[in-house]
């Protein structure tokens, strides 16, 4: 990660940086994150967007999962649609989530798959 950090600011430190550059340099990252030698955990808030709030004719959703790229060790934030929590969705390996969900202290303070009111 150090070494692609440096390569980046060498390359593109002192010029614009175009879409094709931001795409070509994401798409090498999620390369990068995909090996099975490399393990790195990603997080990412979407706490306070407005998902609940469209309304397409039929009301407002039950639920909001926006689309995003698979990628391993991935956690995403968002508020329920109560407004009144969290939720945290993850992609962990079947090993990992196993272990994640029979975390004592995690089952403490969250509910696992909860119910859509």
């Amino acid at each position: 990660m150090r070494k692609g950090s440096e390569e980046f600011k060498l390359k593109y430190g002192t010029k614009f940086v175009s879409g094709e550059d931001v795409s070509k340099l994401m798409n090498e990252y999620g390369e990068q994150m995909q090996k099975d030698d490399t393990e790195c955990y990603c997080s990412t808030s979407w706490c306070r967007f407005p998902f609940y709030e469209a309304d397409f004719g039929w009301g407002k959703p039950l639920m909001s999962i926006p689309a995003t790229v698979e990628l391993k060790n991935l956690i995403t934030l968002m508020n329920t649609s109560d407004g009144g929590g969290v939720e945290a969705r993850l992609t962990l390996k079947e090993e990992d989530m196993a272990i994640f969900e029979k975390n004592e202290m995690l089952l403490a303070f969250a509910s696992l798959n909860p119910t859509v009111t």
